[in-house]
């Protein structure tokens, strides 16, 4: 089983030991950051920029995969890439979400950073047609590399935001909106005393790709998504094979 991950920024930071715990055994992964684009994805023009490398990277490398996720909550050229890819490719805001379904009646996310996170979360609950499920939608005044950090301090604004939104908004399965969080769910869980389930989407996203992968299911292609001919984009160079990859599994 081979999983592609793909990192969506030209900063590749992953927490490589993460996945290595979440990975099944025979599962290998290969990671990919971008070799141009965004430092961050905070909003509509960073998805823009990081899409045709995502794209690239799909139809290159990702040949060569079982499954594919595309490591930001925020789903950059989700559906572009599943055009370009004849495997499954994921992604953690609409798998989280879906996921969050199966474990209670409504659910919050919290996620980063403040300005954007409300509609922005509901921009893709109601694509996903469970709007009506999200109990609230929180942004922090913390940037995902802030995140990424795990200080201590960051952990506490996160945990008393979750605190928050359980007894305010009567969710009753919390999704962290940002995949840096991967670096503070351990921190975090212990931290809370809730029996409220916590929602880490990365790794929820990782399994979800090994799961689909080992199904042997995939998206259909003819319908909404379409063939994708190479050939047909021109002006658009890219590094072949894309960022720095890192393998974690052999």
């Amino acid at each position: 089983m081979n999983i592609l991950i793909i990192d969506p920024t030209t900063t590749l930071d992953e927490d490589v030991g993460y996945y290595e715990t979440l990975a099944s055994p025979g599962t290998h992964v290969r990671i990919e950051g971008l070799c141009r684009g965004p430092g961050e994805v905070a909003n509509f023009c960073d998805v823009a920029h990081a899409a045709p490398e995502i794209v690239h990277l799909v139809s290159t490398i990702g040949r060569d995969a079982d499954a594919i996720l595309i490591n930001c909550f925020g789903d950059p050229a989700l559906d572009a890439a599943r055009e370009a890819s004849c495997v499954p490719v994921v992604g953690p805001g609409e798998t989280s979400m879906c996921v969050a379904l199966q474990l209670g009646t409504r659910f919050s996310v919290v996620a980063v950073p403040e300005g954007n996170t409300e509609g922005w979360v509901r921009m893709q609950a109601r694509r996903l047609g469970i709007e009506a499920k999200l109990a609230s939608a929180i942004g922090l005044d913390l940037s995902a590399v802030q995140v990424a950090q795990a200080a201590d301090e960051v952990v506490e604004q996160i945990a008393e935001v979750i605190e928050g939104t359980i007894d305010r908004d009567g969710a009753d399965v919390i999704v962290l909106g940002c995949t840096a969080m991967a670096r503070v769910i351990a921190k975090l869980r212990q931290r809370l005393k809730t029996d409220v389930p916590i929602i880490e989407p990365s790794g929820t996203a990782f399994k979800m790709a090994e799961m689909l992968g080992c199904l042997g299911l995939r998206h259909m292609h003819g319908r909404f998504y379409l063939p994708f001919d190479p050939e047909n984009i021109t002006g658009y160079p890219s590094c072949e094979g894309g960022g720095a990859p890192t393998d974690l599994t052999e």
